[in-house]
């Protein structure tokens, strides 16, 4: 979201957690929490019941924020999302989207009033509510005059049925032409763009980000990770946050002479994963019950979550850098960091906590622990003294966490130090995991 139009708040939320921060949606009065909950794989990849099992872990976690659109799974995601926040609307800040094709009628695609009306009105009784509370056209429709979109959008925000008009994979410059022809006619402004945005797609800092800034409009930013193998999400979300200049602590910051943490270990997303995709293998190979239930319940325990010590570090010393290793492994994960940075490492493999489990599961299926699914740790680069810091700090809290080598000059190289011979860190051009799907 646009740093200078959303101020920080902390509140309560019904069921949530006292501590989430909320943001406002642009130049508007609206909040919703810092993260939301994206609904794109509903009815698609997730079933009802495993939708509103997932909205409840949501609601609990304090989240208001759901964001959908009339074309995921052709309205089946509104309708699971809806049944979901059934008695529960009040906690919910409700997005929804309109544009794309809903059937193959001339007039049921596009921004035209036609369409946009009826597909109001299509999502609201999909949504079983009587208002959403963020409309945004999904595209831009270069067909349909600007002024009747507007126009359309203002008569709903006037009938009641929304309450907020945004746009979403819109330019800087349709953006900011439709801003200034809601303010010459007092319409309902835009508050929002949604784009893609993530460390891969990037191209929205260059003129949409700015604008944003400029004009007030949130920008609501989605990751979108690509990996062989794989023809459709997982699970989507959307992150809406902001940070002074003065704390952002990026993956690019390390420093030569810094030293590199680690914590929790690894592979703790990877040994989640093994233990719910390879369940009757493992039981036939003679893995108890007991292994598979605390395996299966990593993601839980430990967990996944690196904010209690992203939070205990960065509030005590000045972090460099950071990274949470995810796909790849930890190997990638610290590839990654000194490519940003621009830096080489020496990392000592000895040092490297690889849990119990994770050496166990990884060995039996043959997979390096170090390319395996990483979620869960996180790398920290900083000064030697501020490392000292940290450590007795998480150890206090009860957060696993190590030293496993240096920041070094570039020219180094990234290596991996193993019985006192150095060599290159593994290169991993996919997860260790998809092996188990080949």
């Amino acid at each position: 979201m646009s740093e200078a139009f959303t101020p920080r708040e902390r509140k309560s939320v019904v069921g949530g957690d006292p501590d989430v921060e909320h943001r406002r949606l642009g130049a508007s009065g609206l909040k919703v929490s810092q993260l939301g909950l994206g609904g794109n794989t509903f009815g698609r990849a997730v079933d009802a019941a495993e939708t509103a099992g997932i909205v409840a872990a949501a609601l609990d976690l304090g989240v208001n924020f759901y964001d959908t659109a009339d074309v995921y799974s052709q309205g089946v995601s509104e309708t699971y999302l809806g049944a979901a926040l059934a008695g529960k609307r009040d906690q919910a800040v409700i997005a929804t989207k309109v544009h794309g094709p809903m059937g193959s009628g001339p007039n049921e695609r596009g921004s035209s009033r036609a369409h946009i009306i009826a597909g109001v009105d299509a999502s609201l009784d999909r949504l079983h509510t009587d208002y959403i509370d963020l409309l945004q056209l999904h595209a831009w429709d270069a067909e349909t005059p600007l002024e009747e979109t507007l126009r359309a959008l203002d008569d709903l925000v006037r009938a009641g049925k929304i309450r907020y008009v945004g746009c979403s994979n819109f330019s800087a410059w349709q953006m900011v032409w439709g801003l200034w022809l809601a303010d010459r006619r007092g319409w309902a402004p835009f508050v929002t763009n949604q784009s893609r945005y993530s460390l891969l797609s990037r191209e929205v800092e260059r003129e949409l980000l700015p604008a944003c800034r400029a004009f007030g409009v949130s920008l609501i930013g989605g990751h979108t990770e690509v990996t062989h193998g794989l023809d459709r999400p997982i699970i989507v979300g959307t992150m809406l946050g902001e940070v002074a200049p003065d704390k952002l602590v990026t993956t690019g910051g390390a420093q030569v002479g810094d030293v590199v943490l680690l914590t929790k270990g690894v592979p703790v997303e990877g040994v989640s994963i093994i233990a719910r995709a390879k369940a009757d293998e493992l039981r036939a190979r003679g893995f108890s019950e007991k292994f598979l239930e605390r395996a299966h319940d990593f993601l839980h325990r430990p967990g996944l979550s690196v904010l209690p010590e992203a939070l205990l570090a960065t509030e005590l010393v000045r972090v460099h850098a950071m990274h949470d290793p995810t796909e790849g492994g930890l190997a990638t994960g610290l590839r990654e960091l000194a490519q940003a940075s621009g830096t080489g490492l020496r990392i000592e493999a000895e040092r490297i906590p690889v849990l119990p489990e994770g050496e166990r599961l990884c060995r039996e299926f043959d997979l390096d622990p170090l390319g395996t699914a990483a979620s869960g740790a996180l790398i920290l680069s900083l000064a030697p003294t501020d490392a000292a810091v940290v450590l007795h700090a998480c150890a206090r809290e009860g957060i696993d966490c190590v030293f496993i080598g240096h920041v070094v000059p570039a020219a180094e190289g990234i290596t991996l130090t193993r019985n006192g011979k150095a060599a290159p860190l593994p290169v991993f051009h996919r997860d260790e995991i998809a092996k188990l799907f080949e």
